[in-house]
Formats: C-alpha cells, sequence, structure tokens
C-alpha cells in the first residue's frame, strides 16, 4: 500500500468506525464482514449499486442486531398478520353475500345484519391493528437493544432513539430496488447520514472501549508493579 492509499485508508477508518468494528467482530462476528464491506462501498462513489449495497446493511443491522443480541425478534409484518384474519372474512362473506355489496345495491338502510363470525373477525383486525400501531419502531428496539447490551439500568437517551428512528425512514427507503428511474431516491447525503447513523450507535457502545482500555491500564501496572 502507497501514502496515499494509508492516508485515506486512516480517513475513512476513524477511531470510532474501528471501535464499531472491534465492537461487532466480538459482539456479533455475523454482522461485521457486512459493516466493514459498507463503509469501504461507503466511499467508491462510482460503485453501481453501492446506495442499495449501504442501506440494505444498514437495514439488516436495525432488524437482526436486536435478535442476535437479547433475542428480540423483528416483530412480523402486518400483511402477514392480516393475511389469516382477511381470508376468513372472504369465506364467510363470499358465503353470506355471494354477491357482495356495490354500486347494484339501492337500499337506503345504513346498516345491515351480518354473522357474528364476521365480526369476530373484524374486532381481530381492529386489534390487531391497534397493536401494530403502538409496536416499538425500529430505532426504539436498536436503542434499547445496544443500552442492555452496554450494560446500561436506564431507558435509551430520547435524542439517540429519534436519530435511530428518522435514519430508519432514509435507510429503508434506500435498501430496495424500486420500478422505475423516476422513483429512484437521492443519494448526495448518504454519508452524512451513514454518519449520523454510526455517531447515535458509538454513543452507546464508546464506553465499552474507554471501560476496557481501564482495566489494560490496571492490568499492565499490576503486573509491572508485581514483577
Amino acid at each position: 500500500m502507497n501514502t496515499d492509499e494509508e492516508t485515506a485508508d486512516s480517513q475513512v477508518w476513524t477511531r470510532e468506525r474501528t471501535e464499531l468494528l472491534q465492537w461487532m467482530r466480538e459482539r456479533a462476528p455475523t454482522f461485521a464482514p457486512a459493516y466493514e464491506g459498507a463503509v469501504k462501498i461507503l466511499f467508491m462513489r462510482d460503485l453501481p449499486g453501492r446506495v442499495h449495497m449501504v442501506c440494505h446493511v444498514v437495514r439488516d443491522i436495525y432488524d437482526r442486531l436486536p435478535l442476535v443480541l437479547g433475542g428480540q425478534d423483528a416483530p412480523p409484518k402486518f400483511s402477514n398478520l392480516v393475511r389469516p384474519i382477511t381470508t376468513e372474512l372472504y369465506e364467510i362473506w363470499s358465503k353470506h353475500h355471494p354477491n357482495r355489496l356495490g354500486s347494484a345495491d339501492t337500499s337506503p338502510a345504513e346498516s345491515i345484519l351480518v354473522p357474528r363470525r364476521i365480526c369476530e373477525q373484524l374486532d381481530k383486525l381492529v386489534a390487531l391493528t391497534d397493536r401494530v400501531k403502538n409496536a416499538p419502531k425500529e430505532g426504539d428496539r436498536l436503542a434499547l437493544t445496544l443500552c442492555q447490551a452496554a450494560g446500561l439500568q436506564r431507558q435509551p437517551d430520547p435524542l439517540a432513539v429519534k436519530i435511530f428512528n428518522d435514519q430508519w425512514d432514509y435507510f429503508i427507503a434506500r435498501a430496495h430496488l424500486v420500478y422505475s428511474i423516476e422513483k429512484m431516491p437521492g443519494s448526495d447525503d448518504l454519508i452524512e447520514k451513514f454518519k449520523t447513523f454510526e455517531r447515535a450507535f458509538h454513543s452507546f457502545i464508546g464506553g465499552y472501549f474507554t471501560a476496557k482500555e481501564a482495566l489494560d491500564a490496571i492490568l499492565q501496572h499490576a503486573n509491572f508493579t508485581g514483577n
């Protein structure tokens, strides 16, 4: 590696970024290669698919790190939860109202009689919608996981949670391929968004290295005085 490459590499791998990578290697080793690759790709501005690949890695960190560290599985997708209910509704409704209700229905009544089973399924649907609506956001889950992993006996800092949730919206919008050129999101602020995500992440795990350095210093002092 020549001097220019070494300088560029040192600028990319800042102390905070190096500590993040080391932390992942120790606490979540299957995530470390993807994070390292995302950092390298981040600065390859001419690489095709760069935005999608970087954002996909960040999305997976949000989704799966809580499971790896604390057993917090990602909440199931609303579409998967609601499918059995809507299937049941369809079967019941088709049986009792084969013609369905549409423009041909001229009844002035504002209400109609429906089978009890339909009401039961609708009640399930409303309860499920309420449950999903009030479930913790992805940023909340990640912040809580990192807080617990750091051994902090408190709730995550609200500012860090807000940053995580705001960044989630940005990365998830760019993690999936789109259907047309017109819908492709911009990438001008990708590096800054990634750095903001990293800073919020490091705010939880930075103490791990501070404590580790202090312990190393104590051990080195003990070994020195013991000799």
